[in-house]
């Protein structure tokens, strides 16, 4: 049996379609319908093909790093010698807890391109970095990716759910949800 699949293009036609809206508010705001739903795709299903891990190096005193992606989001790290993951922290609590000395990592924050460290690394330790890719968002210059490939259907009713959220219609999204 062949797997259904989509375009940016068909996948538009298809949500005006099934919520029978043409109107310029709702196409104006139907790209916007699309990004949610291919965010909610990515993170619901948690699939490993938008997973990746990488290992860091981090020496004494080392107090920040290079993330070494720039494709995707942080979900876990984890350092070498320290139980458990490392716990997400505003930057000025970063800031605060690495004044107190050098010990194991057990804070990051980040930025689009770095990870701050608290407490400052007494040693080298390995940041092993989980973090989710995510495909090029579909647009009118982007009609495919993964999800329009693999994951057309619920790409649809993720579509329709956002659209109908937008067009206040909660009964439909329930119907929506519910399938």
């Amino acid at each position: 049996m062949a797997q259904w699949s989509t375009t940016y293009s068909s996948l538009l036609a298809s949500m005006q379609s099934y919520v029978e809206d043409t109107t310029t508010e709702f196409a104006n705001e139907a790209q916007g319908c699309i990004n949610r739903a291919e965010e909610r795709i990515i993170r619901d299903l948690d699939l490993n093909t938008f997973n990746r891990v990488i290992d860091v190096g981090i020496g004494l005193g080392t107090d920040s790093v290079s993330k070494g992606f720039s494709d995707g989001s942080v979900q876990s790290i984890f350092c070498t010698g320290v139980y458990g993951g490392l716990d997400l922290r505003s930057r000025a609590f970063i800031q605060d807890v690495a004044m107190g000395g050098n010990a194991p990592p057990l804070y990051y924050a980040e930025d689009d391109t770095t990870l701050y460290l608290a407490p400052v690394p007494d040693a080298s330790y390995t940041l092993a970095i989980s973090y989710i890719v995510r495909p090029t968002p579909l647009s009118d210059s982007s009609q495919t990716n993964w999800i329009t490939s693999n994951a057309a259907d619920a790409l649809l009713w993720a579509s329709l759910i956002e659209s109908e959220s937008f067009l206040i219609a909660p009964e439909r999204v329930q119907e929506f949800e519910a399938n």
